[in-house]
């Protein structure tokens, strides 16, 4: 009998986890594992792109690269019952990368939304990455939510989701997540207090972040380098061009 995802986690009591899209190496003996992570109102074929154009470069060939679903998103479990939270989402991240059964050093890649939960799981659970990449990190202060600005960029946003998917901005994951993940008053600090060497990549162009904030936290934690790119907010070549450089120079150090 085929066991449902609302059986397997709901009636069965089993520990949430995120559904597994890409987990791919060409080498059998990785020396780095890279697990890339969406954001709201997307899946893991956000990185479809970034997986071939990283498959087809000989120097990441001793690389692992990993993509998940966020609860909610794509194949990933999804329920009336979920809160999808900061919590609910990073105990399900926690499950998967145990599942992993990762021997080597981890690199956790997150885009909009994901590098918010990447930040707070990077707080949470410190030994465990070496190193974040943050792709358009949507970084906003206490003040910044409050602001009638912010909220009308936030519609802008839902409209521009709205006009390739109407159904996913009337959903429960994407309403709970923009509430309780989004616009979250616990992000900022998350963001400036990392202790994780961190890089945060984003367009010149980007609509969907504050371009001031991402430069203010980045002048105020040593650990963290702003990159700026030409583009707007998707994962596109420019950003994963910009990866590939940071995944090659930590291959040559010391891991």
């Amino acid at each position: 009998m085929k066991i449902t995802n609302t059986v397997k986690y709901g009636i069965l009591k089993r520990p949430l986890k995120l559904a597994k899209i890409h987990d791919f190496c060409v080498s059998r003996k990785p020396r780095l594992t890279v697990v890339m992570l969406h954001g709201i109102a997307s899946s893991a074929h956000t990185y479809d792109h970034a997986v071939k154009y990283f498959k087809s470069s000989p120097s990441m060939k001793n690389i692992r690269f990993v993509t998940y679903d966020w609860l909610g998103a794509g194949k990933s479990f999804s329920a009336k019952k979920l809160c999808y939270d900061i919590d609910e989402e990073l105990m399900a991240l926690k499950n998967s990368l145990e599942k992993l059964k990762i021997k080597t050093p981890l690199i956790l890649v997150g885009h909009s939304m994901g590098t918010m939960l990447v930040a707070h799981y990077a707080s949470t659970f410190p030994k465990e990455a070496a190193k974040l990449i943050l792709v358009s990190p949507p970084i906003y202060t206490e003040k910044d939510l409050k602001d009638p600005v912010f909220e009308k960029g936030m519609d802008a946003f839902k409209g521009s989701v709205a006009k390739y998917n109407a159904k996913i901005v009337k959903g429960k994951p994407f309403n709970a997540q923009m509430k309780n993940i989004v616009k979250n008053p616990t992000n900022y600090k998350a963001f400036s207090s990392l202790k994780t060497p961190t890089f945060m990549i984003y367009g010149a162009l980007d609509p969907f972040i504050s371009h001031d904030n991402v430069e203010k936290v980045a002048c105020s934690n040593k650990l963290i380098t702003a990159i700026k790119t030409d583009r707007k907010h998707s994962v596109s070549r420019d950003k994963y061009a910009k990866i590939l450089e940071i995944l090659e120079d930590t291959l040559n150090e010391n891991l």
